[in-house]
């Protein structure tokens, strides 16, 4: 939502007053590839205390507050240019001078290129969270951060929390891999040192015995069966996890018209299956507010007439399936 080469535009007075957002309120606003706000729904523009007019055209970050760090906003753009969702808390700024917390996720429109634009929906956030939000930002704005980063949206930390952190975010695919070549390596080692040791025994006494290579042979097998399980768990439970991701993205990029197999026979088939549930009822959301759309218009252009009454009506229908329109446009069934 804030172009790379605007994120430091200073929005002065401000005031501490604080705006209070409804619980449950969800503000919504469309922007193009630089930033400038093409749509805002109601509650953004409540919010903002800025007119319709005022903002569409104007650049996103018309709302952004001196307390918000620059790094927040670098971090958002590096994101978006990566064509992945951004989540993260943004302080704005009123046109007064007040301010107001949201949890702000933005997303790409059209996972494949050209990406037409963003999507954001700001929602309430909780109190904790918007404490926790002042503190980080705080220490970023005074230069106090260390070895804290902003990645994604969320807050990384250094150190010792830093480097657990890290791990966890190690795909799980990679720590599955890893994990199970480490374990085969492990078991062949200690079938070649059972075998080593029970040989020399063997050596040292005269006597013939099957133990070397029964230790030998378990440890080679025990660790092609850890690959064969690692290959295992990839194929059938990552594989479609993996895939039921690119569903999520691509839906929430607003491609409703994506089809996609659903083979599987465990508990990725019913993720499968509310996923396509899910596409389904937006689909026909979609489709209905289409045909609504389309039925407001041909109402306004049936109403005839050259009465000023009859005019101002009409305009009011076609101003309100624009509107309609263009909340559809977001979620519109690509072929």
């Amino acid at each position: 939502m804030i172009h790379q080469g605007e994120c430091m535009r200073s929005n002065l007075p401000v005031t501490e007053q604080e705006y209070r957002l409804d619980d449950g309120v969800s503000m919504v606003t469309k922007t193009d590839l630089k930033g400038k706000i093409t749509y805002a729904n109601p509650a953004f523009i409540e919010a903002s205390g800025f007119s319709e007019q005022e903002l569409l055209g104007d650049a996103h970050n018309v709302v952004r507050h001196p307390d918000m760090p620059a790094e927040v906003f670098s971090d958002l753009w590096v994101t978006l240019s990566e064509r992945l969702p951004w989540t993260g808390m943004v302080k704005n700024r009123r046109k007064n001078g007040d301010y107001f917390w949201v949890l702000m996720n933005v997303t790409p429109l059209q996972k494949k290129p050209p990406t037409s634009g963003f999507l954001a929906v700001s929602n309430t956030p909780s109190a904790q969270q918007v404490a926790e939000a002042e503190r980080v930002y705080r220490l970023f704005r005074e230069g106090r951060q260390g070895n804290m980063r902003i990645r994604h949206g969320r807050i990384e930390r250094g150190g010792l929390a830093g480097i657990m952190d890290s791990i966890r975010r190690i795909p799980v695919r990679l720590r599955i891999q890893l994990t199970t070549a480490a374990a085969a390596v492990l078991m062949w080692t200690l079938g070649a040192l059972g075998w080593w040791e029970t040989s020399a025994g063997a050596h040292s006494t005269g006597a013939d015995s099957w133990l070397p290579l029964s230790l030998a042979a378990a440890g080679a097998l025990g660790g092609v069966l850890l690959l064969l399980f690692g290959y295992f768990i990839s194929r059938t439970i990552l594989l479609p996890i993996d895939h039921a991701l690119e569903v999520a993205h691509a839906i929430s990029w607003g491609d409703l018209s994506l089809r996609f197999e659903m083979d599987a026979a465990d508990e990725t088939a019913e993720l499968m299956l509310a996923l396509n549930q899910m596409k389904s009822n937006l689909v026909a959301v979609v489709s209905d507010t289409d045909a609504l759309v389309a039925n407001i218009s041909s109402l306004s252009a049936a109403v005839g007439g050259n009465a000023q009454e009859q005019a101002a009506r009409v305009e009011a229908l076609q101003q309100q399936a624009a509107k309609l329109s263009q909340v559809i446009d977001v979620f519109r069934v690509r072929g």
